[in-house]
Formats: structure tokens, C-alpha cells, sequence
């Protein structure tokens, strides 16, 4: 659920900025000094950009039968969608500050459940047929965060 961990860190890092920020609508400023994170740092996953996620589904339904049977198993119908690279919450967290502009230090909490260590998935299949992502980590956290300010 990399949309949790990722949404789990923006929402955090907003909130603590600028309590206020939803309701002056305006970009938020630095007002703590640390956020919480409940991960381990060592954690890795894999994130998408949600126009490349749709790209990747019609790329597929745009498949000939003849193309799409060929790549896959009669009991084994899915192709992965993913951009192959996977990233520690840490280096998430790192990036986001980044995007957001916080400048407080992010603490991470190891006693919260974290679920597997490594969400990966292996999208090679798609890779051969031709289907690449274009939009990468930090374009991808800065026009989320961006539609955020704008439409919050």
C-alpha cells in the first residue's frame, strides 16, 4: 500500500508545517521543528505516478489478444505495472521534505507495524512489450503536491 505510506508522510509533514493551511488555503510555512514517521527506515517500496498507472492500463487493453495471451498464463491473466526501482521510507521522507520545503528533522518510529520490508513488483513483462514510465519520483511528488496546494 505505497499510496498509504506516501499520503501517511505528505499529511504529516503538511499538518505539521501549518495547522491552519486547509482553511487559509495558502502554501503552508515551517512551524515545528520535527514530524513522526511510524516505518522503518529501512523499508523499501515502489511508487507510481498515478498518469503513468493509466498510461500502463491502456497500453495494455491496447494489447492484441495474440500479444496480451502471449505474456501471460491462462491461470495467470495480470501484467505488473511499476517503474522497477524501489526507495527506503527514508529516502521518501528525505524527498518529500524536499518537495514540501519542511525543515524539521522527521523521527521514525520502529514500534509501529511495517508490514513486508520490500514492496517491489517485478514489471518486466511489460518492459519487454515496450511500456516504460515517464514521470519520475520527484516530478512525480512535486505535481502531487502541487495539485494539493491548489486544490485544498
Amino acid at each position: 500500500r505505497a499510496h498509504e505510506t506516501l499520503m501517511n508522510l505528505v499529511c504529516r509533514l503538511l499538518l505539521e508545517k501549518n495547522f491552519f493551511f486547509l482553511m487559509i488555503r495558502r502554501p503552508p510555512r515551517s512551524t515545528r521543528k520535527e514530524s513522526s514517521a511510524a516505518s522503518d527506515v529501512y523499508k523499501r517500496q515502489e511508487f507510481l505516478y498515478v498518469d503513468d498507472m493509466a498510461k500502463a492500463s491502456l497500453f495494455i487493453l491496447g494489447l492484441d489478444q495474440k500479444t496480451y495471451k502471449s505474456n501471460t498464463l491462462e491461470t495467470l491473466s495480470h501484467i505488473n505495472i511499476g517503474t522497477g526501482k524501489d526507495l527506503s521510507i527514508y529516502e521518501l521522507a528525505k524527498t518529500l521534505k524536499e518537495v514540501i520545503g519542511f525543515k524539521g528533522v522527521i523521527k521514525f518510529d520502529k514500534s509501529k507495524p511495517n508490514g513486508p520490508p520490500r514492496k517491489l513488483v517485478d514489471s518486466s513483462s511489460l518492459q519487454k512489450l515496450g511500456w516504460k514510465y515517464n514521470v519520475e519520483l520527484l516530478e512525480g511528488l512535486s505535481k502531487t503536491y502541487s495539485w494539493y496546494v491548489d486544490n485544498l
